[in-house]
């Protein structure tokens, strides 16, 4: 019974490996059948736009179902692939279809390539390689200048890249702006109105390649130029040698350069830094003191300032009061001698006073003679320096002193000096 028994269970057993054996393969799904797109898609139109020191990369992708990303490669080595047989620099991931790479050093040769990335987590197919070298430029308006009184500008563009083509424009967007030729050196029109003027460059180069990434520089255009007034002041009715006259310039424009003329005297500095007078520093008030020097003159002579700001505008203004400078004579050197038991002799320099009218001598008996002690003669010529005086007592001191006038009625004394006449001779014996 037990062998029976065993005998009907190793014979299902048979049957139901036939059925199996016997049946073909065929598994049912409600899934619809599924391609691999990841090894199809791969970024096209690879394109690169050149910065300063930087790289502006976008592309194309004709199948971005599942396309969840991008990586880009960057390879400083030409030995690249779509396997990859480089090792990258540096690898970006991004989900836009463009990408900027700063830092780059200007002027390498850089090969970039581009692989999609899938929902999956796949990576797809490299991009051929391109490659690009990253740049620098700029552009100069007039070496730099801050200022400048012209519309028209000079610019200088600076690139170590051959470029081919140029666009400038005071719209940062080009709006409505045409490539032209490049030129290194070249000008420009702002538009018209005076204030601060911003310019910006771009720029095409000969492999196509454009730049990503705009130069800029401004300048303000200072076409107007004023002076408010021009003064000057000395605290004193008339103005003589050793006085001090303060000169002041108003332009309400800090930052520039004024001066004054007036006779011999011509483009003297004035200052708007707090010295020389000045009252405050940067207001536009420009000042400076002046010292007449000796024999220094001026009649009703014109004052005439000038200002010139930092733009390079000019202007002359002329004071509205006029400058007169008196001269006051040099003293001549004076010398005395005794001739005779009744008179002396003196004699003086010659006066360099362009204004000289006279000498006048006074002779006292102290030593303080001056023009109140006792008047004894006056010479109107001014190549006269000698003078012979008699009717004196014997053996008698005298003081003399002799005046340069001028003029203006200014005068100016010698030093005083003392001279003794001769004693009386003794009667001869018969």
């Amino acid at each position: 019974m037990c062998y029976i028994s065993k005998l009907k269970c190793f014979l299902a057993l048979l049957v139901m490996v036939a059925v199996v054996t016997g049946c073909s393969r065929h598994l049912e799904s409600s899934d619809p059948v599924r391609t691999l797109p990841e090894s199809t898609v791969v970024p096209s139109n690879v394109r690169v736009a050149l910065g300063n020191n930087s790289l502006k990369i976008s592309w194309d992708i004709s199948e971005a179902a599942n396309v969840s990303g991008f990586r880009l490669f960057l390879f400083d080595s030409s030995l690249v692939g779509e396997t990859g047989t480089a090792i990258p620099l540096e690898t970006f991931e991004t989900s836009a279809r463009e990408i900027r790479i700063p830092d780059l050093i200007a002027n390498k040769l850089y090969f970039i390539q581009v692989a999609a990335l899938f929902e999956s987590g796949l990576e797809g197919l490299r991009s051929s390689a391109i490659s690009a070298r990253p740049t620098y430029f700029s552009l100069s308006i007039e070496n730099g200048a801050e200022y400048v009184n012209d519309s028209i500008v000079d610019v200088h563009i600076s690139t170590p890249l051959s470029a081919t083509h140029m666009r400038l424009s005071e719209d940062s967007l080009f709006d409505g702006v045409q490539y032209e030729s490049f030129e290194e050196d070249t000008r420009f029109e702002f538009s018209p109105g005076d204030g601060v003027k911003h310019l910006y460059l771009d720029l095409q180069f000969t492999d196509g390649s454009v730049s990503d990434q705009i130069a800029s520089d401004s300048i303000s255009v200072d076409t107007d130029i004023s002076i408010d007034q021009v003064v000057f002041s000395s605290g004193v009715a008339s103005i003589q040698t050793g006085d001090t006259v303060l000169f002041s310039l108003f332009s309400m424009d800090p930052g520039g350069f004024a001066s004054v003329s007036f006779g011999s005297i011509t483009n003297m500095e004035l200052f708007d830094d707090g010295t020389h007078g000045d009252a405050a520093p940067l207001n536009g008030i420009y000042t400076a003191f002046f010292v007449v020097p000796p024999g220094f003159s001026l009649n009703n002579e014109v004052v005439r300032g000038t200002f010139t700001d930092q733009a390079g505008n000019r202007l002359t203004k002329a004071a509205d009061e006029r400058l007169t400078v008196y001269a006051v004579p040099d003293p001549v050197t004076l010398a005395a001698v005794a001739i005779s038991d009744s008179s002396v002799y003196l004699h003086w320099t010659e006066s360099t006073s362009s204004d000289f009218i006279a000498y006048r001598i006074y002779r006292s008996a102290t030593a303080n003679a001056d023009e109140n002690s006792t008047f004894v003669a006056a010479e109107l010529d001014r190549q006269t320096v000698s003078y012979t005086e008699e009717g004196l007592a014997a053996a008698t001191e005298y003081y003399y002193v002799i005046y340069v006038y001028d003029q203006f009625g200014f005068k100016v004394g010698s030093q005083v000096v003392m001279v003794q006449t001769l004693a009386t001779p003794s009667p001869q014996a018969p």
